[in-house]
């Protein structure tokens, strides 16, 4: 004759711990979740700041281009933009792009956060037209 010495009802082991533990984790995940500290919340806000619409500078009808001018550069060959690149989520510590940071072509052809860039002089020139020979740098857009 089996006598049970315990009903179903009756925890057995750590189970004390089991359940601060699973409370620890919830009040985690709620305090992340609430400061924005998520990976998907992360993600998301790279995301929205990386790919939101730019503008362009407007083209003049004499088609000069200056320092300070906002541009994309396209591969013709390819009809790639260039574009910089984006790593992995955690890599990033702000929503804006590493300074300086890796380029590459993308297909996306839309203005944005991530293939926008000002065209500056190296001796902090602005509004000055650029000639052929002119040394020039190439700067990322910061986002917001």
């Amino acid at each position: 004759m089996s006598v049970r010495t315990y009903t179903s009802g009756v925890r057995v082991g750590n189970w004390y711990e089991d359940i601060c533990l699973q409370e620890d984790i919830l009040e985690d995940f709620e305090r992340k979740r609430q400061n924005g500290e998520l990976l998907i919340q992360k993600t998301q806000n790279l995301v929205e700041n990386l790919f939101r619409r730019e503008n362009l500078t407007a083209r003049r009808k004499n088609r000069i281009i200056e320092f300070g001018d906002e541009v994309n550069i396209k591969n013709i060959e390819t009809s790639t933009i260039l574009s910089a690149k984006i790593g992995a989520v955690e890599e990033y510590h702000t929503i804006t792009l590493p300074s300086p940071c890796i380029v590459t072509t993308s297909a996306m052809r839309e203005p944005c956060i991530r293939n926008t860039f000002r065209i500056i002089s190296p001796d902090g020139e602005t509004k000055k037209p650029i000639c052929f020979g002119d040394k020039f740098l190439l700067q990322t857009k910061e986002g917001q």
